[in-house]
């Protein structure tokens, strides 16, 4: 209850502190919660570039880039909220500025990948990778 506080505390490091407790909620929540395929809002970009990833050796169709303490390499997950780019991917790659609860879809066409922009997506678990090799 942010009313509750003195008025001599700083009310903006509250909401910070709250604000990020539910970015860690979003984050920590999907990894614990697999089993049950709930559902998670993340921001989705895309790329283009055909290069090596991290996990099985070349990027494609069906391959997203995430952040491997979210999503771990080898996870497949489900993307909802993405119009014709909604579907199963296998997380195989992580991208240099994928951090958090964000993805990035491969999409082979650079200017559809451009159309994409960023957008928010729901992600669904399918399957978590937990193999210590990843």
């Amino acid at each position: 209850m942010l009313r509750d506080f003195p008025s001599s505390h700083n009310r903006g490091a509250v909401r910070d502190a709250i604000a990020y407790l539910g970015v860690w909620l979003c984050c920590v929540c999907p990894l614990a919660s697999a089993g049950n395929r709930a559902e998670t809002t993340y921001i989705a970009t895309a790329y283009s570039t055909a290069n090596e990833a991290a996990d099985c050796g070349v990027t494609g169709q069906g391959i997203v880039s995430a952040d491997p303490r979210i999503l771990p390499l080898g996870s497949r997950i489900r993307i909802h909220g993405a119009g014709q780019y909604s579907g199963e991917y296998l997380v195989a790659d992580t991208g240099p500025r994928v951090e958090g609860t964000g993805i990035n879809v491969f999409i082979p066409n650079a200017a559809e990948a451009k159309r994409f922009g960023k957008r928010l997506v729901r992600v669904e678990i399918v399957e978590l990778s937990t193999s210590a090799s990843r």
